[in-house]
Formats: C-alpha cells, structure tokens, sequence
C-alpha cells in the first residue's frame, strides 16, 4: 500500500470545514490585493486586474 500524499493522518479529500475557510477568506484576499494594487474593484464585489 502506498503512503498517503497528504501526510500521515489525513485522507486524500479535503473536509468541508476545510473548504469553507479557504472560500470564506477569499474576498479579505481579494481587497488586500486592491490595497496593494494589483487588482481593482469595478463594483461591489466585482475585480479586475489591472492593465
């Protein structure tokens, strides 16, 4: 049996618990790139990438 990729102790899906953080920090990601410049925000909630 091979090892498991992940590490020892976890399974190959991730949990739902999981998935739910990685998507709830997604807009706090979002504005950080704003403040940084990289994207901007053409209405709420809606970027775009600078040119």
């Amino acid at each position: 049996m091979r090892p498991d990729p992940n590490g020892p102790g976890t399974s190959a899906k991730p949990s739902i618990t999981n998935c739910c953080r990685r998507t709830s920090r997604a807009p706090a990601k979002l504005k950080r790139l704003v403040k940084l410049g990289i994207l901007t925000e053409i209405d709420t909630g809606s970027f775009a990438r600078k040119q």
